[in-house]
Parts: C-alpha cells; structure tokens; sequence
C-alpha cells in the first residue's frame, strides 16, 4: 500500500509541520498540496468548476456536453482522507480481484503463474493496524515493505519506483499500437452512428491516438478511457 490518505490526514490532524517535511522531502509544493485537499474536502462549488474546466480544456469530454451537465466531482481526495479509510475502500472496491484475473489471463500467456502472499489474512489485519507514517516516508511509499525487504532483495527490486509487470504491459502495449491504424479509422467510419460518441470529443481523441504515444505511455490515460467507452 502506498499510502494514499497520508497528505490529507496530516492536514486534518493539524500536524502541518509534519505534511510540510513530507512534501519537501518529495519535492512537492505543500501550499499547492493542501489546497489541493482542501478544495476537495471543504469547496464542492469551487472544485465542480475546476472540474468542469479540466474535463472542458483538456479532457476527452465534448465541451458542449459539460456546459449542459453538472459533472460529479473527482471524488478520489474525498474517499482518500485518510490511510485507513482508502485501505478499507480498495479491499472492498474490488479493484484486486480484477487485478488478479487480469495477472492470471497475461501470465497464462507466458508461462507465469501468480502468487499474492501479501493478501494473506493475517498480514492484511497486521496492516490495517498501522500507524499511516509506515506507509509514507519521505521520498519513499511503500516505506515499510521497502525496509523490511532491503536485507533480502538487492536496492534495485526495493527500491524501484515503478511497478508496471513487463511480461504484462509491454506486450499490451504493443498490441494497441498495431491497432491504433484500425481504431482511427473505424471511429471515423462509425462516429455518426455510435451513440455515445455525442459525449466524447471525437477530433480530440483521434489525435491522441498515435502509436508512438501508446507505447510511451504508462497507462491508458484519458484516450483509453474514452475507447472503453465509445459502443463500436
């Protein structure tokens, strides 16, 4: 866990001195960092219209459409107010169990089998009794995995950055970019008749999809979203 909830809960519990460290050690602006959170938590009228202009100006979301609809505000800092509470939601959400019947399907493709001894009853008990600085330390989330594994793994396995599974995404990756050619020209013959495509700004996403910018990307991001979503 990576300790999502930490910010806001040092917010909340008055110990500024304490988020301001946090946000310099991760070179993260804390002024801007606590109004982030405080928009979320205390300004609904003020965030709707910040996320009216994020889903108008750079979103994938047809302009016309959200000057004509009251969007629901990102909701992620609201749910996220401290470790505990997003730990419980990511338990309940079923965000695992689609990761790992997602794992299951690409490992089944190359041989690998997975295990999740981190899912273990006991260890998910022993975690949620934390205190949330376990999770978040400086520069580092993660921390106490990363500090109980660093006599066991050498620094580059535990103290590795990201966690994207080659054997997952690379090939994923590639996939979608030899069908960027495809997905460009079937959205082009089929936009009059999708009917979702009256939500979605059509020209936007075209441009976004360049085979280049998928393979360089992390994730799906906004266009993949918007793919997802389009009826074909």
């Amino acid at each position: 866990f990576n300790g999502r909830g930490y910010y806001a809960s040092l917010l909340l519990r008055g110990r500024w001195r304490r988020l301001a460290a946090e946000c310099s050690a991760r070179k993260k602006n804390p002024i801007r960092t606590v109004a982030s959170i405080a928009l979320h938590i205390g300004r609904p009228r003020l965030l709707d219209r910040l996320v009216r202009w994020r889903f108008g100006r750079r979103g994938l979301l047809r302009p016309d459409f959200v000057s004509r609809v009251q969007p629901f505000p990102d909701g992620r800092l609201v749910r996220n107010i401290s470790v505990r509470r997003t730990q419980l939601r990511i338990l309940r959400d079923g965000l695992l169990s689609r990761a790992m019947e997602r794992y299951a399907a690409s490992g089944a493709m190359h041989g690998i089998e997975y295990r999740y001894p981190l899912l273990d009853r006991r260890l998910l008990e022993f975690a949620l009794g934390l205190p949330p600085e376990q999770f978040r330390r400086g520069q580092w989330d993660r921390w106490l995995m990363r500090y109980a594994l660093r006599s066991v793994l050498p620094s580059a396995v535990y103290l590795r950055q990201g966690k994207s599974d080659p054997a997952q995404s690379e090939p994923m990756k590639e996939h979608a970019a030899r069908a960027i050619p495809t997905l460009r020209q079937e959205i082009i013959t089929r936009a009059e008749t999708m009917s979702r495509a009256r939500y979605v700004d059509v020209p936007r996403l075209l441009n976004r999809l360049d085979a280049d910018r998928v393979r360089a990307r992390k994730g799906p991001g906004a266009g993949g979203r918007a793919l997802a979503f389009l009826d074909f």
